[in-house]
C-alpha cells in the first residue's frame, strides 16, 4: 500500500469512471451511470428538503437574501464541519458565483447534469441556488461521499481482471487513484525490471538479492515499487509505514514473503506503527509469512511477529509505548546471529 495526499471520494469516483469509459474503453457505461446515481441522489435530497426542511424552503422562497452555514472541509482527511450562519445576497450577478462554488465542491460533471435536469427556464437563478444550497449541506455531502466510495469499491471488484490485463503504464493511473483514498486501500505492487539507486563507496555485497547488484537495496519510502502498511499517527491521520526488509524465502509449500520493520524503542511512533502492522497482519496474514517488528539491544535482535495470533490480538489493542515494551518482553523472539 502507498500513501500521500487524499481527495474526496466523489472526485475519485469520477476520475475512475472517466478512465474506465473514455480513456481505456473498459466500460463505456461507467461514466454516465456514475454521474446518474450521484445526480439522482442530489435530486432526491432536494425533494426531501423541500418537504421537510424549513430553512431550505425559506431560502428558496425569498431569493433576495439567503442564510447558509458555510462548510469547512479539512483538506487532509476531508472531514466536513459546519461553521456559523452567514447571510448571502442573491442576484443575477452573483448567481454565477454561487454556481461556480457548487462546481468547486461537487465537480463540473455533477453540477452541469443537475442543472440540465432541474433547470427552471423562467428562473435559472433558483436552480443555481438549489445546487449551491445542496453543496453547502454536510448531510448531503456525507451521503454523496458514502455512495461514491461504495461505487468505487464495486467497480474495482468488477473490473479488476480487466485492469490487471492493462500495460503497467496504464495500471499506474489506477494505482494512484487507490492511493488517493481517505481511508487505506490495498494496491497491487508492481516491480520494475530494473531499478536505479545511489551506491555508497563502502557498500557491502549481499548475495541472492532480488535486484542483483553489488549493494543492498532497502524497501525505500514513497517509491512506485515500495511496499507499505498503514498506521494511525499521533495526530489521528493515516500514514504509510515502509518496512525496511522484504524477504522472499522457500518453504515446502512454495515461496513466501516476510516483512520486517526494525524500530528502536526510543522512537516515539513505535506503538502506532506496531498497531498498524498488527492491523495489516489481521487483513493479510494469509498472504505473508512473518510480519514483524524488530529491535536490537546489546547486539541481540528480537522480533515481534504479528502473524502469530497471540501477538496480533494484543497488538491490535496497543495504546502506548509501555504496552509495546511489555509485548516485546512477553512475546518477542530472540534471533540467533549467524
Amino acid at each position: 500500500m502507498r500513501g500521500g495526499k487524499t481527495i474526496p471520494d466523489v472526485r475519485r469516483l469520477m476520475r475512475f469512471v472517466t478512465l474506465l469509459s473514455t480513456v481505456d474503453g473498459i466500460d463505456p457505461h461507467a461514466l454516465p451511470e456514475a454521474r446518474d446515481v450521484l445526480v439522482s441522489l442530489l435530486q432526491k435530497a432536494k425533494r426531501e428538503l423541500l418537504q421537510t426542511d424549513r430553512s431550505f424552503q425559506d431560502n428558496l422562497a425569498d431569493v433576495a437574501t439567503i442564510k447558509v452555514k458555510a462548510l469547512s472541509v479539512n483538506q487532509v482527511d476531508y472531514r466536513i464541519s459546519e461553521q456559523d450562519e452567514q447571510s448571502v445576497t442573491v442576484s443575477e450577478a452573483n448567481g454565477d458565483d454561487l454556481y461556480r462554488q457548487a462546481k468547486n465542491r461537487l465537480g463540473d460533471d455533477i453540477v452541469v447534469e443537475f442543472m440540465r435536469r432541474e433547470l427552471e427556464v423562467d428562473d435559472p437563478i433558483r436552480t443555481k441556488l438549489e445546487i449551491f444550497l445542496l453543496a453547502q449541506r454536510s448531510d448531503v455531502l456525507h451521503k454523496l461521499e458514502s455512495l461514491a466510495k461504495r461505487r468505487v469499491t464495486a467497480l474495482r471488484q468488477r473490473f479488476q481482471p480487466a485492469l490487471d490485463s492493462l500495460p503497467s503504464s496504464k495500471q499506474m493511473r489506477y494505482q494512484e487513484l487507490w492511493a488517493l483514498s481517505r481511508q487505506p486501500e490495498p494496491v497491487t505492487l508492481y516491480l520494475s525490471p530494473d531499478l536505479s539507486w545511489p551506491k555508497e563507496d563502502d557498500a557491502r555485497e549481499w548475495p541472492r538479492h532480488l535486484y542483483q547488484q553489488p549493494c543492498w537495496l532497502r524497501n525505500l519510502p514513497r517509491q512506485s515499487w515500495s511496499l507499505a502498511y498503514w498506521y494511525e499517527a499521533s495526530d489521528g491521520r493515516y500514514a504509510p509505514g515502509y518496512p525496511d526488509l522484504v524477504v522472499i524465502r522457500k518453504t515446502p509449500y512454495g515461496r513466501i514473503v516476510d516483512m520486517y520493520e526494525p524500530h528502536g524503542a526510543h522512537l516515539s511512533d513505535g506503538w502506532h506503527k506496531a498497531k498498524g502492522m498488527a492491523r495489516f497482519a489481521d487483513n493479510h496474514a494469509g498472504s505473508y509469512g512473518h510480519i514483524a517488528m524488530a529491535r536490537v539491544r546489546n547486539n541481540q535482535v528480537t522480533i515481534l511477529d504479528f502473524s502469530r495470533d497471540e501477538v496480533r490480538t494484543v497488538g491490535l489493542r496497543l495504546n502506548n509505548d509501555r504496552e509495546l515494551d511489555n509485548l516485546f518482553y512477553s512475546q518477542g523472539i530472540p534471533i540467533r546471529q549467524p
